[in-house]
């Protein structure tokens, strides 16, 4: 389980907006020997651009560095979307994936995160 912001941004990155509430994050898990992630990532990045400033994307690789991280959270697939709200994760999406895909998965995420919460775009506030 990830604690505290997304356990400062899952640990290998860090939050865009310093200081500022992270509303919703989703974090795309790959390798760099990974065959299907290189098919899915012109996917992911298309998804990226198309909600730029409603939440944070990340892209977290596979590495020495990264394996405790991989295990904590139990990716043991690559590639991997994983969508988490509110230090939970909400919605997972595992091996290849479309934009198609991702779109289904986050209007699937935004109508949970909803029922929960006002909706509201993740974007910098004043503190």
């Amino acid at each position: 389980m990830v604690a505290g912001r997304y356990t400062e941004i899952l640990l290998t990155c860090r939050n865009p907006y310093p200081g500022k509430a992270v509303d919703f994050l989703v974090a795309f898990f790959y390798s760099d020997y990974c065959p299907t992630c290189d098919d899915v990532r012109p996917h992911w990045e298309e998804f990226v651009e198309l909600h730029r400033g409603e939440g944070t994307f990340i892209r977290i690789k596979k590495s020495p560095e990264t394996a405790k991280l991989f295990k904590s959270l139990g990716v043991s697939w690559v590639p991997t979307v994983v969508f988490y709200h509110d230090d939970k994760e909400v919605k997972r999406i595992e091996g290849f994936f479309t934009l198609s895909d991702l779109e289904r998965a986050m209007r699937r995420f935004l109508s949970r995160v909803s029922a929960r919460t006002s909706p509201r775009a993740c974007s910098p506030q004043k503190a």
